[in-house]
């Protein structure tokens, strides 16, 4: 049976025409794919800022440094003798007032030494008196002689005699002084206010003029040497004013981030060898006795006031790439570079002049390595705490 020719021409017709719109879609959908594709590799890619404007801000320079006592002393004997006493003070940690007795030598040589000094100044204030008359007596016969002029030789008034006794009278007071100031020498007494930081003597030793007894450290302050780069100080305030009590310092352990209130109380006047820089000095009164000791050997961060800046930006001290650059978006949303200069930091923030005098910018929180100057980017704004 022969099938006619019309019906598959149709059905061929139609098979065509699905298989030409299956292509057409399949075009269109790869087509919009890649315009997808294209489109987000053109899209700008977001960007951290924060907004900067220009302020005025009390500047602080950072220092660091190491409590010291005041007076650090290693106590000597200034006499020989056995040790016959020890205060119960005289220990480690103990805190002794100025003039408290600390040790107590044999004094028996020093007693028999001063009675002989006392012997010897009275047989010398003995001999001037008798001189003294002795002369009296010359010049009265002088006179009753006769003689005109004046004698020959002193010796005839004895006016060298006078003398000699004067001399040896003054030499037997000088003596009795000594004698009285090696006896006092025996009572060590503590010569400021301190505390004993070690003992080297115990009961029964013999001491040689110039043994050390102890080492005590002053507690009326401590004092903290912060040296500082000539850039820290160009910000500080007036160095006059030092000392005055007026320019508080804040220290704070670096260890546990306790706190104390200082003020400067001098400025060195002088660069160090070493460092080449100079050397400002804070000062804590009492520092045993604040709510919170300080101890001598603490180490310390000190925060002190400079100059007021006018006009200047805080900025994330993470601004700041490591090349020391900041990155600007532009009005257009591109990436601008530009150097900087750290007046000061303090904490998470640095302070720098505005970048080409702008009042306000937005400034790259996080820069990368990968940036270009003219790169376009879609800022976000980053709220800051």
């Amino acid at each position: 049976m022969k099938i006619p020719s019309i019906p598959i021409f149709v059905t061929l017709l139609a098979a065509a025409c699905v298989i030409a719109a299956i292509s057409y879609n399949a075009g269109n959908i790869e087509h919009n794919e890649m315009a997808n594709v294209k489109a987000k590799k053109l899209k700008a890619p977001d960007i951290s800022v924060i907004q900067v404007q220009q302020a005025n801000y009390q500047s602080v320079v950072t220092g660091f440094g190491e409590a010291q006592a005041h007076y650090q002393l290693e106590l000597t004997t200034e006499v020989s003798g056995m040790v016959e006493a020890l205060s119960p003070v005289l220990e480690t940690g103990q805190s002794i007032k100025s003039s408290d007795l600390l040790v107590t030598l044999d004094d028996t040589q020093y007693k028999q030494a001063l009675a002989t000094a006392k012997a010897d100044h009275a047989d010398a204030r003995l001999a001037l008196l008798e001189e003294e008359r002795r002369g009296q007596q010359a010049k009265l016969e002088w006179s009753q002689s006769g003689l005109k002029g004046k004698p020959d030789s002193p010796l005839v008034l004895r006016r060298p005699q006078l003398d000699f006794a004067k001399a040896r009278l003054e030499q037997a007071r000088n003596t009795l002084l000594t004698a009285q100031k090696n006896l006092s020498k025996t009572r060590i007494q503590a010569p400021f206010d301190a505390v004993v930081v070690n003992r080297q003597v115990q009961p029964g030793r013999f001491l040689q003029v110039g043994d050390v007894i102890a080492s005590l450290y002053s507690t009326d302050k401590i004092e903290v040497m912060i040296p500082l780069p000539e850039s820290d100080w160009q910000l500080l305030q007036d160095i006059h004013i030092a000392g005055e009590k007026s320019w508080m310092v804040t220290l704070r352990n670096i260890e546990n981030q306790q706190q104390w209130q200082g003020y400067v109380g001098r400025v060195e006047q002088h660069l160090d060898n070493n460092s080449r820089q100079r050397t400002l000095v804070v000062v804590v009164e009492n520092p045993l006795q604040q709510q919170t000791p300080l101890y001598p050997g603490t180490f310390l961060r000190a925060e002190i006031p400079g100059q007021k800046l006018h006009n200047i930006w805080r900025i994330p001290a993470s601004a700041i790439s490591q090349n020391g650059d900041v990155w600007l978006v532009s009005e257009d949303n591109t990436l601008t570079r530009h150097p900087v200069k750290k007046l000061y930091e303090q904490g998470k923030y640095c302070y720098i002049p505005p970048v080409n005098s702008q009042a306000d910018a937005l400034i790259v929180l996080r820069p990368l390595n990968s940036y270009v100057v003219g790169m376009r980017m879609h800022p976000r704004e980053h709220k800051s705490s």
